[in-house]
């Protein structure tokens, strides 16, 4: 009998993780005033979320609440948050998703960031004065569960959000 001879192996040299981000977006870097990226930090800290990604739902949301409150229903934000409440998965998620998910529900990021790198479709309707839009952090928690909602659907917030008012989708 030989005896088994040790062989050294090499740790892997694995990239540090990114954050999960929404799969298939292409992002673009937007400017916001100091005051207004305080406070993205601000509410980005108290729910545990890298600033880019709370930026990018809040402004999401604001998007999707301002083209909504036109409609003639009242309490939009009402009806999504029950909608949000009541979502589930419809089905299988690829492992971005999931990881995106996971982050969302767990709020597990594992790095900050002081860069606004929002997606390109979100940062298309933002229009001259983003400010306007990325300031509304009153609606971080619930873009949170609305977005983890369209997740599951497979849909932007934006999808989910006109599909839920308009009666068609939960």
């Amino acid at each position: 009998m030989t005896a088994l001879q040790r062989i050294p192996i090499a740790p892997l040299a694995r990239p540090l993780p990114s954050a999960p981000r929404r799969p298939g977006e292409s992002y673009r870097r937007i400017e916001a005033t100091l005051p207004v990226r305080r406070q993205l930090a601000m509410a980005g800290a108290d729910a545990s979320l890298p600033v880019d990604i709370a930026a990018s739902l809040v402004s999401e949301a604001a998007l999707l609440l301002e083209r909504l409150e036109t409609s003639r229903r009242t309490r939009v934000r009402d009806v999504l948050d029950r909608a949000a409440r009541s979502s589930r998965v419809t089905r299988a998620l690829s492992s971005t998703s999931a990881d995106y998910l996971r982050a969302l529900s767990c709020r597990s990021w594992r790095r900050q960031v002081a860069e606004l790198d929002l997606p390109v479709r979100v940062v298309a309707g933002l229009g001259e004065e983003p400010d306007r839009l990325l300031g509304r952090c009153d609606l971080l928690e619930d873009a949170i569960r609305w977005e983890t909602a369209a997740l599951l659907c497979g849909r932007t917030m934006g999808e989910w959000g006109s599909g839920v008012i308009r009666g068609g989708m939960r």
